[in-house]
This record gives C-alpha cells, structure tokens and sequence, in this order.
C-alpha cells in the first residue's frame, strides 16, 4: 500500500524487511528514517529514490551497510546500529551533511575526493573509533565535529 502513496514526502518506517524496494516508486519522497534495521533487510534500492536528500539509520543490527548508496542524498545520519565497524561515505557522492552517534564497534571511517560537496561532519560516541581516512580529500568541508571518540588526534591531522 505504500507504493501508491505517490505524495509522501516523509516517511519514517520501523523494522523495514521486504518490499523495500517499493520506496523506489514513491517519486516525491524526500526524508526517510529507518528504525530497527536488520541485517535481512535489503537497502540496495534506496539507491532507485531519485529524491531522496535525507536518510536517517537509527537501530537494530547489521554488520555493515556497503550495499547502501545514492547518487543525490544530501544528508546522512547513521546512529545505534549494532554490529557495525566500519563505514565509508564514498558511495555518496552528493553527500553535503554526514553524523554518526553512539556506533559503539565502529573503528574506521572513511571518505574520498568523491565526497567533495561533504561540508559538515560530526560523530559522536563512537568509543572504538581509531581512524578516520580521507579528510584531506574534502575541500568543501567547513565543520567537523569529533566528540567522545578515541581517533588519534595527529591521524584525525594528516587523514
């Protein structure tokens, strides 16, 4: 039934496990937040949303996110997914605003001269955070906000 939801704009969806792909037809949507996504879920076609500019991951379980990507998104907030060590923001290319919060098993980030519109990252509580690759590919980011995370302050320098 939400596929035919042609209008909405903004959708907010817990334990989201099939039929994701039915977003891809919502032509309006511009904010989608996930709760309690698990591993099962697919997110390959979020990529298939042409406007989408706000994702939100709050929750649940899964060991990486590699298959999430979009050309356009705009803004890119990942928060309290368990499992999770990894993430890198290359795959979002129209990335302007990137937050990460309370990844407890999060050890690397990572971002490249992809990301060039990234302007504004901020991660918070990530206590197992020891590298953050690739700021120095980012000419467009004017703030950066690292809170309670254990990075290296010289990497954070020379990333």
């Amino acid at each position: 039934p939400i596929a035919g939801m042609t209008q909405l704009e903004m959708l907010r969806l817990a334990r989201p496990m099939r039929n994701v792909e039915a977003l891809s037809r919502l032509p309006r949507l511009k904010s989608l937040y996930l709760h309690l996504v698990q591993q099962s879920a697919p997110l390959d076609s979020l990529a298939d949303i042409t406007n989408l500019h706000e994702l939100l991951i709050m929750s649940g379980k899964r060991t990486d996110l590699a298959e999430l990507r979009h050309p356009t998104l705009k803004k890119l907030h990942i928060q309290d997914v368990r499992g999770l060590t990894r993430f890198d923001t290359t795959p979002f290319p129209g990335l302007e605003e990137f937050s990460m919060h309370c990844q407890a098993q999060v050890t690397d980030l990572a971002c490249s001269s992809a990301n060039a519109k990234l302007r504004r990252i901020v991660v918070l509580r990530c206590i197992r955070l020891a590298r953050f690759h690739g700021l120095r590919e980012l000419p467009s980011l004017d703030h950066f906000a690292v809170v309670e995370c254990p990075v290296n302050e010289d990497q954070l320098r020379n990333g």
